[in-house]
């Protein structure tokens, strides 16, 4: 399978949407909400296997390149989301009050910097029947790939060869990964460190960075041990049981649900099943890259 672009990944896309979409309808799905941790895996593997083959075909990773990628991928969409919503906000919402709450979030998320702003927020009134709650996941993205992106050039500035650079990314990447997930406990649990813990859990980027560092390992993983391997009825059940984790949380979870906290480890872990081994299967690599869901995914 082409490694530059794989198929069952964006089929995987398709599903973690289609997971959010349903779940937003109210009729299935109720943990529908884990597509956004699937996701957050996906897009520290992709990220981090594209950097892996920079560094590897240049020696270095361009700065300027990377940021200008993410710009252009992503601001086109971004701004006619924002824009379109201003405008139906005008002839759906009140101009008393919800307007104005709508207005301020768009300028945050024109910034990727929604989920920030809702964390400040002093009351839930802030989220209801705001359009552009939905653009926090999207702020915790580009905020890990600030962080990154500068960890990486400040290793490759201050390492002697590669060996050391990718040991050290992959280090950067344990340790952040297992601090955030330390805090994201603290935090979902509802101890008042700071006020609003559980509103600090679900929205700030560093008690999520370790659902993306997940990802980021699981490039390592993949490009160093997993690259030769055939397909296997191992990888086909250890893929079919990455799906089966996310359906089951997609399944069982709910609003009531303490989440993220320990929980997201079950739909994370799903994502990360698939990510390593689907593209060594037949089963799992076939359905995920069925029309539907890579349509779904692109």
């Amino acid at each position: 399978m082409n490694q530059t672009f794989r198929k069952d990944i964006q089929g995987l896309r398709g599903i973690s949407v289609l997971l959010v979409v349903l779940y937003h309808t109210n009729t299935l799905f109720p943990g529908g909400f884990v597509g956004v941790d699937v996701f957050f895996v996906i897009s520290g593997y992709v990220i981090m296997a594209s950097l892996l083959r920079e560094y590897q075909n240049n020696s270095s990773i361009s700065l300027v390149n990377f940021i200008s990628r993410r710009i252009n991928r992503l601001l086109p969409a971004s701004t006619v989301v924002v824009i379109f919503t201003l405008i139906a906000s005008v002839f759906i919402f009140s101009p008393f009050s919800e307007q104005g709450q709508i207005a301020r979030t768009s300028l945050s998320s024109t910034f990727f910097s929604a989920n920030l702003y809702f964390v400040l927020q002093n009351s839930y009134s802030a989220l209801i029947n705001n359009p552009f709650r939905h653009m926090w996941s999207l702020g915790v993205e580009e905020q890990f790939y600030l962080l990154l992106i500068f960890a990486i050039i400040l290793i490759i500035h201050f390492s002697r060869n590669k060996k050391t650079v990718l040991n050290r990314i992959l280090g950067f990447a344990i340790v952040t990964g297992l601090f955030s997930f330390v805090i994201n406990l603290i935090f979902a649990a509802g101890i008042r460190v700071l006020p609003l813990p559980t509103r600090i859990a679900f929205f700030s980027p560093f008690t999520r960075i370790w659902e993306l560092q997940i990802g980021v390992i699981a490039a390592f993983v993949s490009a160093r041990y997993l690259q030769h391997l055939k397909r296997s009825l191992t990888a086909e059940f250890l893929a079919v049981c990455g799906i089966a984790l996310i359906l089951f949380s997609a399944l069982t979870f709910n609003s009531f649900t303490a989440f993220p906290g320990p929980y997201a480890l079950v739909p994370t872990l799903g994502g990360l099943c698939v990510v390593l081994f689907s593209s060594h299967t037949r089963f799992i690599a076939g359905f995920l890259s069925s029309n539907p869901l890579k349509y779904l995914g692109d």
